[in-house]
């Protein structure tokens, strides 16, 4: 089996926004589970709103966007 990143001393950080546990739990299997940390993040809307640099959450609350998570 081929080595993964983590497996030679590399650090990966991703940020992802899945709020389905089944999308989760899929991530952890891809990867060596001992070297999965899962954090999460739980901020408000209105402070989510407010560091919106994209203006995805404008968009989605016009509807431009449909679905978005949080929204």
């Amino acid at each position: 089996m081929g080595k993964f990143m983590t497996d030679v001393g590399v650090v990966i950080l991703a940020a992802f926004i899945v709020p389905f546990k089944k999308d989760r739990e899929k991530a952890r299997r891809t990867l060596n589970p001992t070297n999965f940390v899962e954090i999460y993040m739980n901020p408000s809307l209105e402070v989510c709103e407010a560091r919106d640099s994209k203006g995805l959450y404008k968009k989605a609350r016009k509807g431009i966007i449909p679905n978005m998570t949080g929204i």
